[in-house]
């Protein structure tokens, strides 16, 4: 919301209230200052090249979703992205991480057989990297190996993860071990996306604070010397 309220705001100001200003500007023919003519020239360009300011970002967005639709590999590649941001990165991954264990414990816990469980957590999951890690895992079982290495090779899973997943293959707990990690990943997840806005949110005010501040002073820097010029007339 604050970032489309200011987007708004800001369009709105470049749009219709900059250029007024600029033809006062002109009318006095005072030397602008950099910052005030660097605001001119965005602008003038936002206002002579819309179609291109707010076309372009349409455009990469709705190719963006067409091709997150329709090819597996933009997919994949995207997801790999993701999971690799900083901040973000590692909140995803250890929600994909809580879902699939989550997932898979239910239906261990329900009775399903492995492979069958591990398909229909793959099927179920939205990330193609973790949808390819699970079905590395579901071949290997399928082999007639454990989970954890195959687990643990996959490079999605961390040490703690790998470890309660082996302890209980050998114990025969493996819903349990499975639905405690969920349990201690969930909190983990709802604790760092607290702290994450918590960050966020004063980080956003920030940002468009400066944006409104740059906004005000460039304009007012000219009108000052013109209330100067008028004054020593």
């Amino acid at each position: 919301m604050i970032i489309s309220v200011a987007v708004l705001v800001i369009a709105a100001v470049i749009v219709f209230i900059i250029p007024r200003f600029e033809e006062i500007f002109r009318s006095f023919g005072i030397q602008l200052p950099r910052m005030t003519q660097i605001l001119l020239d965005v602008s003038r360009f936002t206002v002579d090249r819309w179609y291109v300011v707010f076309g372009l970002p349409v455009a990469l967005i709705v190719t963006h979703v067409v091709a997150m639709r329709r090819s597996q590999p933009y997919r994949y590649r995207v997801h790999k992205i993701y999971l690799r941001l900083p901040l973000f990165g590692p909140l995803l991954s250890k929600g994909l991480i809580a879902a699939f264990t989550r997932n898979f414990g239910t239906l261990v816990q329900a009775g399903v057989p492995h492979l069958d469980s591990l398909g229909i957590v793959r099927d179920a999951t939205r990330n193609e990297v973790l949808a390819e890690g699970v079905e590395s895992i579901r071949r290997t079982v399928r082999e007639g190996e454990g989970i954890a290495r195959p687990m643990g090779e996959t490079g999605l899973f961390d040490d703690l993860v790998v470890n309660m997943v082996d302890v209980g293959e050998a114990t025969g707990e493996l819903d349990r071990m499975l639905l405690k990690v969920a349990d201690a990943y969930e909190i983990q997840v709802d604790r760092q996306i607290d702290s994450l806005f918590k960050v966020i949110e004063p980080a956003l005010l920030i940002v468009v604070a400066g944006f409104v501040g740059f906004i005000v002073v460039a304009l007012f820097l000219p009108l000052l010397e013109i209330m100067n010029t008028i004054g020593n007339a």
